[in-house]
């Protein structure tokens, strides 16, 4: 645990940083993507020493943290790979409505919600230690991604979608590339709400920093920022993609979706086994 002299290092940014590291998995193929998952403290502790420019004495004790943290994690192997099997029966069964897929996303984003908490509830009070240099570097950061998030605005936001339902379901057929085509309002809507919650939470971060709030003041702004996350209309709208593009799967789509939850549970298998 952070010592505390330490540098803060636990962060929305950072909580961000460990979803889309597993995210970036679902783009290669199985034997790099074991690769990444058996060097996947390393991976964590680079991008987010990058994000804080740490010293060196810091960079030792976050990478102490982040191995801890992915030791206590792996009973939720185990759920995984439950959860994974579950879907290679149901994909291919008749029964997989609507209503089935919004509770299987409302249980991962429980998931994800409860462990993102736990890391602030054990690592947000040292941010109260970050200097004026290191805050200036953070923020530099923060602002230059959502510039990018906002030029992705002018972008063709299909592109994203399509790439990223081919993580599963292999190339789209015709039929599920119209069904993400007439969602393109509400990709749109999502991201320009993801900038504007971006852009509120640096505001009341740095006034946070300026008036040197105490420890609960950081932990209360980073849980509202995790809980509020995810909402039940969002959610529901999601379902209705997901279940739709499954309707309108061909055999090809059929074939890769199994293989790649097949895949999927191989990479678990391994952050299961793997020391770190």
């Amino acid at each position: 645990m952070l010592a505390k002299t330490h540098r803060p290092i636990y962060n929305g940014c950072m909580l961000r940083n460990l979803a889309l590291g597993s995210l970036l998995l679902f783009t290669t193929g199985c034997w790099v993507g074991s690769l990444f998952v058996k060097n996947l403290d390393t991976l964590i502790s680079v991008k987010v020493s990058n994000t804080f420019d740490l010293y060196y004495k810091q960079k030792q004790q976050l990478d102490e943290d982040i191995d801890n943290f992915l030791k206590r994690k792996k009973p939720l192997a185990d759920i995984a790979l439950k959860k994974l099997s579950e879907y290679q029966k149901l994909s291919s069964s008749a029964k997989l409505d609507q209503k089935l897929i919004k509770n299987e996303l409302m249980f991962w984003q429980k998931f994800y919600t409860e462990i993102m908490l736990e890391i602030v509830q054990k690592h947000s009070s040292y941010l109260i230690n970050l200097t004026e240099k290191q805050q200036k570097h953070f923020f530099k950061e923060y602002k230059e991604r959502t510039k990018e998030l906002k030029e992705k605005l002018e972008e063709d936001l299909l592109e994203d979608q399509i790439e990223k339902y081919e993580r599963f379901f292999g190339e789209l057929n015709k039929d599920m590339t119209k069904e993400l085509a007439s969602n393109e309002d509400f990709f749109k809507s999502r991201l320009m709400a993801y900038i504007e919650r971006r852009k509120e939470f640096r505001i009341k971060l740095e006034e946070l920093y300026k008036k040197k709030a105490k420890d609960k003041d950081f932990k209360s702004l980073f849980s509202k920022y995790i809980e509020d996350r995810f909402s039940k209309t969002v959610t529901i709208h999601h379902a209705k993609i997901i279940h739709n593009l499954l309707r309108k799967m061909g055999s090809d789509q059929k074939i890769a979706l199994k293989e790649n939850l097949t895949k999927y549970k191989t990479w678990v298998e391994v952050f299961k086994e793997t020391d770190y």
